[in-house]
């Protein structure tokens, strides 16, 4: 199962990344997207 989520990360210059994540092992394993301000969040993907 994959989702989404929004982290907070130094690779991007506002400061927030939309990460696509997945459970593996137990672990939950995600990669980043796309680089998000994080006001702009309102509407679903």
């Amino acid at each position: 199962m994959r989702y989404y989520t929004v982290k907070q990360t130094y690779y991007c210059p506002t400061n927030y990344g939309l990460y696509e994540c997945r459970i593996e092992n137990g672990k939950e394993v995600c990669k980043l997207v796309a680089c998000v301000v994080k006001d702009s969040l309102a509407s679903p993907l």
